[in-house]
């Protein structure tokens, strides 16, 4: 049999009639006082610091005033169509020439990136980013961290042989913005 100590069975109560009751009952004149446990704190150390150490100067943290349109309250505007290809950019920057790309650009963008000699998933970020360039012309924080990052994946693409290395990012961009607009889209 286990031996449960006494206080657990007279200190619980589920009701408060039950606490009432226990007042009046015999239990509380025979049940012994709770044992005092004070809780004793060790000093705070005291630091004292040594003359001969150098003097410890500390950096002030400098005072940045966020610009008031980043502060607005109001979330960008931007169309179901650029939102869901901002949905599709992978972590490393680019686009996947996807069928969900392709539906919501329009086709074509793999026969295109062959045409031109360049990796699909190259000319697939190419031509995300110049769609989202027209689609959030009036999002340029949102555009900027985008247009940032990709340009980073199709620089680092373009150095390991997977583009066009001749052309500039901005060359790219402007031949797939030529290409969105002229809707010469081959169909799949």
């Amino acid at each position: 049999e286990q031996d449960i100590p006494r206080r657990y069975s007279t200190d619980t109560f589920s009701t408060l009639s039950s606490l009432e009751e226990s007042y009046s009952s015999c239990w509380t004149s025979s049940r012994s006082p709770s044992p005092s446990d004070p809780i004793e704190r060790a000093p705070s150390p005291e630091f004292v610091r040594d003359v001969r150490s150098p003097p410890v100067t500390r950096a002030t943290v400098p005072q940045v005033s966020i610009p008031s349109r980043v502060t607005s309250t109001t979330p960008p505007t931007i169309s179901k169509e650029a939102y869901e290809v901002f949905q599709l950019i992978e972590p490393d920057g680019s686009f996947p020439p996807s069928p969900q790309l392709g539906r919501i650009i329009g086709p074509g963008i793999s026969e295109k990136a062959a045409e031109l000699g360049m990796d699909g998933k190259l000319w697939a970020t190419v031509v995300a980013v110049a769609y989202l360039k027209k689609c959030l012309e009036n999002e340029p924080n949102l555009l900027d961290a985008l247009v940032a990052k990709a340009e980073d994946f199709i620089r680092e693409a373009q150095a390991r042989g997977q583009g066009t290395s001749r052309r500039s990012f901005e060359d790219m961009i402007r031949c797939a913005s030529e290409w969105l607009e002229t809707g010469q889209r081959t169909s799949t």
